[in-house]
């Protein structure tokens, strides 16, 4: 894994075991200190299952994200989510602009991780094709865009809309599908979810 020194957005999904939930603390990083260079973030619920939790959280760089990795109190933060998650996830994007709030203090916001299959000048004049089109999309509210920390070739968009109805609907729309359209050309694998905000997620070091 490469360490750069750009601020990054690191996103995190918890599946919740049967019966159980994060409880207090999901707000405050259960009461670690997430140390310097942590710039705050928000917490939500994936839309699509119900039993996926969310944080998504904005870093100095993907360095300072290590330093709390490496930090002697993240054993008690792995304690604490273990409790009530198994097989948490995370990766880090490049998002600009930087941090992503627009996108993240909306209703809903729609997170869409792509496999990019052509070379990165090709990709920013489809991407510039979409983000025309997705600007003056009914219900939209803000996006930030940016390349994964983990591989190169991975691109996530994250799109603050009124409502998954705002999103769909669009979607299903001439416009919509003529912009969405451009995206595709450049893209293999890909996946898609919405979060609901639940709310900011601060810590003890702030």
């Amino acid at each position: 894994m490469s360490t750069i020194k750009v601020p990054v957005t690191e996103i995190a999904s918890f599946p919740v075991l049967p019966g159980l939930k994060p409880g207090e603390g999901q707000e405050n990083f259960f009461g670690i200190d997430a140390g310097v260079g942590y710039q705050g973030g928000h917490f939500g619920w994936q839309v699509e299952d119900k039993n996926v939790f969310n944080w998504i959280l904005n870093w100095d760089s993907h360095e300072a994200h290590v330093k709390l990795i490496n930090a002697p109190q993240y054993v008690t933060l792995v304690q604490k989510i273990t409790a009530w998650s198994s097989a948490p996830t995370f990766y880090h994007a490049a998002f600009t602009p930087h941090p992503p709030t627009g996108a993240f203090t909306s209703p809903v916001t729609e997170v869409a991780k792509l496999a990019i299959k052509v070379s990165k000048e090709e990709w920013l004049v489809l991407y510039e094709k979409f983000e025309v089109g997705l600007k003056i999309a009914p219900g939209y509210r803000a996006h930030s865009v940016g390349w994964t920390v983990e591989d190169e070739k991975d691109f996530v968009l994250a799109i603050g809309w009124d409502s998954v109805e705002a999103h769909t609907d669009w979607a299903k729309s001439e416009a919509g599908v003529e912009s969405i359209g451009h995206l595709l050309g450049g893209v293999g694998d890909h996946g898609l979810w919405h979060m609901r905000l639940g709310g900011a997620v601060t810590s003890p070091g702030l």
